[in-house]
């Protein structure tokens, strides 16, 4: 049993925004299509802190638990986005954000001194948004240097890069595509993970009280595994891959009177799931036994 002790916390933050954006559409006079227009750009800094000091005892084993330290994280965001050529070609949007933290702590008298970082970008573009075929590529990054009680300092990055196709009409549909790549790694073990992911939707929208939609989805992912020894050597490799199968069609039905109008809605979904363990060896793959 835990019975919590004090525990005194005293927080700041202060926050320092700027944003700057163009005049409304509405208010500006009549000017020329520019190749290339910035339509709103900002940013954000911000700094926050915190101080605690927590006190914790166990009767029953008698053990006594005292960390007290300083938490302080300083985030800087910037934002944009524009067009190119004409606002129905192509409009982009960007968004970076890096941000450090620093959290030295005192553990029943063992001092320890954390330290971490963040960086990651959004990039997305629309690309014939007023067409009858559209288009939306994107990319993610994230890069972090982050810490875990147990286990110390690790590196998380992640990746993922894609594009969805959108028609228009009587029944529009889409397609997504995209693929991703994520990587934990620490002193004692490495996470490698590859994804794919498809996504197709169709829809029929004649009716505005009938929807029937169809989404039929597929992920597919491969982890990789591998345990190291406090030397560095490779100790166990372990890969296992994933794969997902969906369907789902949707009804939704609007009636009675304009003023209250009632709703039925209906769902069918079909989910196959599977997951395979392709190897977990002690010993380099090369020199496993056939049978394994």
């Amino acid at each position: 049993m835990i019975i919590p002790g004090r525990r005194r916390d005293i927080g700041w933050a202060l926050v320092v925004a700027l944003w700057m954006a163009s005049p409304a559409s509405g208010q500006q006079a009549r000017q020329p299509i520019q190749p290339v227009k910035i339509l709103d750009i900002g940013g954000k800094i911000s700094f926050s802190g915190e101080l605690y000091d927590e006190k914790e005892s166990n009767p029953l084993t008698g053990s006594k638990l005292h960390e007290r330290g300083r938490l302080f994280e300083e985030t800087a965001e910037f934002k944009t986005e524009g067009y190119f050529y004409h606002p129905n070609l192509v409009d982009w949007f960007a968004n970076v954000r890096f941000t450090l933290d620093q959290n030295p702590e005192d553990v029943n008298g063992e001092s320890f001194d954390r330290k971490g970082r963040v960086l990651d970008y959004d990039l997305e573009a629309f690309i014939l948004k007023e067409k009858a075929v559209s288009l939306r590529p994107f990319a993610r990054s994230a890069t972090n240097v982050l810490h875990r009680d147990f286990a110390g300092m690790f590196n998380l990055e992640s990746r993922a890069f894609g594009i969805e196709v959108f028609t228009k009409g009587r029944f529009p549909l889409s397609v997504l595509l995209q693929t991703g790549k994520r990587r934990e790694e620490d002193n004692t073990r490495i996470e490698d993970e590859r994804s794919g992911y498809l996504k197709f939707t169709i829809a029929d929208r004649k009716d505005p009280d009938r929807l029937t939609e169809f989404t039929y989805e597929r992920e597919d992912v491969d982890e990789t595994a591998t345990i190291l020894s406090v030397a560095g050597a490779v100790v166990n490799v372990q890969d296992q891959s994933f794969l997902r199968d969906e369907l789902n069609l949707t009804n939704n039905w609007r009636f009675g009177r304009e003023t209250g109008k009632n709703a039925l809605s209906g769902r069918l979904r079909l989910l196959d799931r599977k997951s395979t363990r392709l190897n977990s060896s002690h010993i380099p793959l090369s020199r496993m036994p056939s049978s394994a």
